[in-house]
C-alpha cells in the first residue's frame, strides 16, 4: 500500500501549535518584541518617558518654588523710599538721622526716643524716616515694622 501525501491523507492529525517542543517555522526562535525590550528588561520605553516626564514635572516645580521663596523674601523685606533726611543743630541726632535715612532701623529708634518731644527729630526717627505714616506706626519700633 502506498501512502497518501500529507495534505490529503485524512488520518493525519495537523503539527501542534505552541507549546512544548514546537519551534515556529524556519527553526528560529521567536523574535524579540517590538523595541527591542522582553521579560526581565528594567525599562521599557513607555516607563522611560513617564520617569524623563516625571522629573521634568519636579524640576519645574522645584524652580517655581524657589522663586516664590525669592519673590516672598523680596517682598517682605523691601522697605519704602525714606523721605528727605532731617537736619538740625545737633551733630549725634544728625548721623542717627543719616543712618535712619541709610535703612538703619535701630538707628531710626534711637533717633526717636533721643530726640526732644515733638521736634522734627522725633518725627522722623518716629516714621522710620519717613517710610510709614505716623498714624500706622501704632506704637511699634521700626526695627519691629521693617
Amino acid at each position: 500500500m502506498t501512502r497518501p501525501p500529507p495534505d490529503q491523507d485524512p488520518n493525519r492529525k495537523p503539527p501542534a501549535q505552541g507549546g512544548f517542543g514546537h519551534q515556529p517555522q524556519g527553526g528560529y526562535a521567536a523574535p524579540p518584541p517590538q523595541g527591542g525590550y522582553g521579560p526581565g528588561m528594567v525599562n521599557s520605553p513607555q516607563q522611560s518617558q513617564t520617569s524623563t516626564t516625571a522629573k521634568i514635572v519636579t524640576a519645574v516645580i522645584a524652580v517655581l518654588a524657589i522663586g516664590g521663596v525669592i519673590l516672598a523674601f523680596v517682598l517682605v523685606n523691601r522697605t519704602p523710599a525714606p523721605s528727605a533726611v532731617v537736619q538740625g543743630d545737633d551733630a549725634a541726632l544728625n548721623a542717627l538721622a543719616q543712618e535712619c535715612f541709610d535703612g538703619t532701623m535701630s538707628a531710626c529708634d534711637d533717633l526717636w526716643s533721643m530726640s526732644p518731644v515733638d521736634s522734627d527729630y522725633e518725627s522722623y526717627g518716629d516714621t522710620c524716616g519717613g517710610r510709614i505714616a505716623a498714624e500706622d506706626v501704632d506704637r511699634r519700633f521700626c526695627v519691629d515694622i521693617f
